[in-house]
């Protein structure tokens, strides 16, 4: 019988380490992310790094191999009372109602 220290010492410790790609796959003409992935698919792509990949934004587009963020940057946004928009209970928002309050988002830029 091996000792438990003889047979740890034959344990090969080294790893390969792994070199993953990183891939987010988009529509060629209109640049629309389709969808993120480590996989060799079809179609057009750009090589992501792994935080990109991680967050898989998809309120982005692709131009020129980079990627433009389509969160507007320095602007906030926020609900307010409007003549059109969505009509929600008069005392909670987050109801849709036939009859209430009509509220709209406003996007104040700083």
């Amino acid at each position: 019988m091996t000792n438990f220290w003889e047979a740890l010492d034959q344990v090969d410790l080294t790893q390969q380490q792994e070199n993953y790609e990183y891939r987010l796959y988009y529509d060629n003409e209109t640049g629309v992310p389709l969808f993120y992935s480590m996989s060799h698919e079809p179609g057009t792509y750009i090589v992501v790094d792994k935080e990109t990949y991680t967050i898989s934004n998809y309120h982005c587009e692709v131009k020129d191999g980079k990627i433009i963020n389509l969160n507007t940057l320095g602007a906030y946004r926020k609900l307010v009372p409007s003549d059109t928009g969505v009509t929600t209970h008069p005392h909670n928002v987050m109801v849709v109602a036939q009859t209430g309050t009509n509220w709209k988002v406003k996007t104040y830029e700083s």
